[in-house]
C-alpha cells in the first residue's frame, strides 16, 4: 500500500481519536490532560498503535489506559461514522511517557544552567 496514503490514514485516526478522547469521552478514569503523540498504523490497516501521553501521577496513567481500554469499542465505532473507510483498524493504546522524560530532562539543564550562571556570578563579584 502507499506510504503516503498510510500516513494519511494515520494523521486522521490521530486527529479523530484525540476529538473522541477530549471531547466525546465521559469516562472519569482518563486524565484531563491527555494527548496523542503518535499513531503507527500497519501497511495492511488492520493495525494501529495509538501512543499516549498522560501527564499526571502513574495512578492517573493507570486509570487513563483502563478507561481507554474500556472506551476501545465506542471509540472504533465512532471511527467508523466520521471516517470513509473499508474497514475500521484494531487499536492498541500504549502508554508514551517521551514527553515527560523529556520534560524531566529540560528541567534538569536548566537548574544546571541556573546553577552554573550562578557560580559565574559568585566568581565575578569576588
Amino acid at each position: 500500500m502507499n506510504k503516503t496514503r498510510i500516513r494519511r490514514i494515520a494523521s486522521e485516526l490521530k486527529k479523530e481519536i484525540s476529538v473522541l478522547i477530549n471531547q466525546d469521552l465521559k469516562d472519569s478514569r482518563i486524565a484531563p490532560i491527555t494527548s496523542i503523540t503518535e499513531v503507527d498504523l500497519t501497511d495492511d490497516l488492520q493495525s494501529a498503535k495509538v501512543y499516549i501521553s498522560v501527564l499526571g501521577s502513574q495512578k492517573e496513567k493507570e486509570d487513563t489506559m483502563e478507561g481507554l481500554l474500556h472506551s476501545k469499542g465506542y471509540i472504533k465505532k465512532e471511527l467508523g461514522n466520521r471516517l470513509n473507510l473499508r474497514h475500521i483498524p484494531e487499536l492498541y493504546f500504549i502508554l508514551d511517557e517521551q514527553l515527560e522524560k523529556a520534560m524531566k530532562i529540560d528541567k534538569l539543564i536548566s537548574e544546571v544552567i541556573k546553577k552554573d550562571n550562578e557560580a559565574i556570578n559568585d566568581r565575578e563579584e569576588e
